[in-house]
């Protein structure tokens, strides 16, 4: 997860925390929260904008097998 300020113009801004933050998923929960008090981030009041990358790994795939059709 990266966390961006915003511009004057609304748009991504630098970076507010220079390190990637990680965080981990528990399986089958849909909110997942992530601590961020050690980071010590000054929120603007522009407010910020949140960048999340999934890592696509092959031990990471979960496949729902298992599921009605109506999902």
């Amino acid at each position: 997860m990266r966390i961006y300020s915003v511009t004057d113009t609304g748009g991504v801004g630098p970076l507010l925390v220079r390190e990637v933050i990680s965080a981990v998923a528990k399986k089958g929960i849909r909110k997942t929260y992530v601590d961020l008090e050690a980071f010590k981030i000054r929120f603007p009041e522009e407010g910020v904008f949140v960048a999340i990358e999934h890592l696509g790994l092959a031990q990471n795939e979960y496949l729902m097998d298992d599921y009605p059709e109506s999902y």
